[in-house]
């Protein structure tokens, strides 16, 4: 079920479709695993917790580049650039 509009996944209109690729374990204490479409610049990060977001407009340069830190520190400092 979908946390937000509380409809089973496959109704939900937040559902997306999985990008296609292989899927990077990661370490990190939240973060499961990464995988990134190259066409459509898209990273997908899995979290222990069950959500997955999907991030258009990443380049190449940031994918690697957050395979090589710590993901939750990486996704703090974007959120604090963003607000």
């Amino acid at each position: 079920f979908c946390k937000q509009c509380r409809q089973k996944v496959q109704d939900c209109s937040h559902f997306v479709y999985p990008i296609p690729g292989q899927r990077i374990p990661v370490f990190d204490p939240k973060v499961e695993s990464l995988a990134y479409e190259k066409t459509g610049r898209v990273l997908e990060i899995a979290f222990k917790n069950g959500q997955t977001w999907q991030l258009e407009g990443v380049s190449q340069e940031i994918f690697t580049e957050i395979q090589n830190s710590t993901i939750s520190s990486f996704l703090k400092m974007i959120a604090l650039k963003i607000n």
